[in-house]
């Protein structure tokens, strides 16, 4: 069985769609047969689903999963990349040695860094990111698609979705379904999940790159 591989941030983990701590929407709505988009997919194709993505992901946490990962896409397997909003970066995590990802929304309640070190990760996303955030996200995509030839070369079914996708269309939340009790109104709804692997599903069945 081949395997296919999809990197990228909470939408492509499918956050809130888990079972786990403070998965309140998992909890309420789970019933059998729900699956997330990544997963959807990877049983339409009969492939192995290998989900690399990252709560609070950013662009760099995804182009250094895919350079991590690059020995282990082998031909005949598929990738499946998505971008994410240009505000997320790198920051060192408190709590384990190792770096991590920061999209910016968690900041100032999850990660347990003292006034000054947020201060300053948001200083630096104030000045240096968001008034240039549409350079940023050419600089991340022309990198990504760049990948993406290298892999195609190697026979990997390559495929490279824009974040501004979810973010523009009208694809189901949990907000939504659950009428305002749970009031996330970024990530998918089942019904949300469905939808977009019915967007992205034809994408992979033309068995060429491209970019969407």
């Amino acid at each position: 069985m081949s395997n296919i591989w999809f990197v990228g941030d909470s939408i492509t983990y499918g956050y809130g769609c888990r079972p786990g701590y403070d998965y309140e929407y998992y909890n309420l709505t789970y019933k059998e047969g729900d699956k997330t988009w990544t997963k959807i997919i990877a049983d339409y194709f009969k492939m192995e689903e290998n989900d690399l993505s990252q709560v609070a992901g950013s662009n760099p946490y995804t182009l250094k999963t895919l350079i991590t990962n690059l020995k282990n896409f082998k031909s005949g397997d598929v990738v499946v990349i998505g971008t994410s909003p240009s505000h997320g970066v790198l920051v060192p995590s408190t709590k384990y040695n190792k770096i991590t990802s920061t999209n910016g929304l968690e900041l100032k309640h999850l990660l347990p860094f003292p006034p000054e070190r947020k201060k300053a990760i948001e200083d630096w996303r104030e000045h240096h990111i968001l008034p240039y955030e549409k350079l940023w996200d050419v600089h991340y995509i022309e990198a990504f698609k760049d990948i993406s030839a290298e892999l195609i070369n190697r026979g990997v079914i390559t495929i490279v979705w824009e974040y501004k996708l979810w973010k523009e269309t009208e694809f189901e939340t949990i907000i939504t379904h659950t009428k305002g009790k749970i009031k996330d109104k970024t990530h998918f709804s089942w019904k949300g999940h469905k939808d977009f692997a019915e967007v992205i599903i034809p994408k992979i069945e033309k068995i060429k790159p491209c970019l969407i």
